[in-house]
């Protein structure tokens, strides 16, 4: 008996640090493999931007979509079910909502404040604000709805579950860290201006990371992270369509 669970054990903490991995490095790998050399290829061939625009979108669709399907795939049976019947629980969507909406609250309020110093967005949301200006129902899927699957598999179910085993307090730590890393982009080429707004606009990143993590960890689902994060996606995807219609 004790052998048995040891091996169950050793299994599911595989299967989150695959997860995680494949979150985490394989998505830029299909980028990079697939994406970023179309890409250049059209580039060469295309002087309309537009059209080139267009094609890059469908790329990071693709990628994404792929990373979705490949990331579900990595539940396998009993993690997918237990995922999907989390749906049907009330509290798991109920404390989804509520958290999602803290932190609309909380990183809106912290943006307006900043803004009023002309501060800016930083590189990341100016990626998304530019994904919704090409394709708003592209937009809608890849940021809105598979974005947040993915990354609540990889960064919570993976990476999450992975150190919780160990450590709750050190599972927190280092998936707050590393979840808000991946929105920070510093280069060399990078403007004194644009260094600050990335590190700016990092608390909201490390604010999320948290509240993310205790959805996931508050009622031990999925489910619950899942609402959250689309929640606070999909309500940004809405917002910037409604302020691109309105201009």
């Amino acid at each position: 008996m004790e052998t048995s669970e040891k091996k169950f054990n050793t299994l599911d903490l595989v299967k989150r640090i695959i997860a995680f991995l494949f979150v985490s490095l394989g998505i830029s790998l299909i980028a990079t493999l697939i994406s970023d050399p179309l890409y250049n290829a059209l580039s060469s061939i295309y002087q309309d931007q537009e059209l080139i625009n267009q094609t890059n979108l469908y790329l990071n669709f693709i990628c994404y979509f792929v990373a979705f399907i490949v990331t579900v795939a990595l539940l396998f049976k009993d993690e997918l079910m237990k995922t999907l019947k989390g749906f049907m629980i009330p509290k798991n969507v109920k404390d989804g909502l509520a958290i999602g909406v803290i932190i609309l609250a909380v990183t809106m309020s912290y943006n307006l404040i900043i803004n009023l110093f002309d501060i800016g967005s930083n590189q990341n949301e100016q990626a998304v604000d530019s994904m919704i200006t090409i394709n708003p129902l592209i937009s809608f899927f890849t940021v809105g709805i598979f974005g947040p699957i993915v990354e609540e598999i990889g960064y919570r179910y993976g990476l999450f579950g992975s150190i919780k085993k160990f450590s709750r307090i050190g599972a927190y730590i280092v998936t707050v860290l590393v979840f808000a890393l991946i929105h920070f982009n510093l280069t060399p080429s990078m403007t004194s201006k644009e260094i600050i707004i990335e590190f700016l606009n990092l608390p909201t990143y490390l604010f999320s990371a948290f509240m993310l993590s205790y959805a996931y960890d508050k009622n031990d689902s999925l489910t619950t992270s899942i609402v959250a994060h689309g929640v606070n996606n999909l309500t940004s995807v809405i917002f910037s369509v409604l302020a691109m219609l309105l201009a």
